[in-house]
């Protein structure tokens, strides 16, 4: 036996298998074959590789725990703006989190009814002016030097949090997890670009 049917082997008796559905399986399976590749990879990245493919097939619902790891620096945030204390590290969370509450909310919109469509409909128009907020946060930042918001946008950056709060509720930790890294992503990429 190779050692990649010996991982796929292991794969298929671990507890997880049994939760994915075949397409999952296929999927998980393909990335170990995939994995065996000409190109080395050391094993850390690996298996790293391998439990974010797992994970980001989960269909576990989040746990209260989860929903707090995710909404609790958000406020704490939030909070900083409020007294004038965020910095450049916080001010980039708080726009990963925006892209992360869209992103969140429209791989639930198009996995839902049309029920559930409805629904989530009206919160790309929050995320929406939540970026819109901290892009004039930002620019305040350019003229003063200091992170600052009026009470409006503040509000805009609750309503984010509270929202992003009711869709982790109902989103599966396989959801969050493809939401939070499309959102890094694009955030990344704003960077760079702005630094340009």
């Amino acid at each position: 036996m190779t050692s990649v049917q010996a991982e796929i082997n292991k794969f298929k008796s671990s507890p997880e298998y049994a939760q994915l559905s075949r397409q999952e399986r296929r999927m998980v399976e393909s990335f170990i074959r995939k994995g065996s590749g000409k190109r080395p990879m050391s094993k850390d990245r690996g298996v790293l590789a391998f439990q974010k493919t797992l994970f980001r097939a989960s269909k576990q619902e989040t746990t209260e725990d989860d929903i707090n790891v995710l909404v609790l620096p958000i406020y704490a945030e939030i909070d900083k703006l409020t007294r004038g204390l965020l910095e450049m590290d916080g001010f980039v969370r708080l726009n990963e989190m925006t892209a992360f509450g869209y992103e969140l909310a429209s791989l639930l919109y198009h996995g839902g009814d049309e029920q559930t469509q409805d629904i989530l409909a009206p919160l790309a128009s929050v995320f929406g002016l939540c970026g819109d907020a901290l892009e004039e946060i930002g620019e305040r930042k350019g003229r003063t030097n200091k992170f600052g918001a009026s009470g409006g946008q503040l509000q805009k950056l609750r309503d984010m949090a509270s929202n992003i709060e009711t869709l982790c509720g109902v989103a599966s930790r396989g959801m969050i997890l493809q939401a939070l890294e499309t959102a890094e992503k694009q955030v990344t990429q704003a960077m760079k670009e702005a630094s340009k």
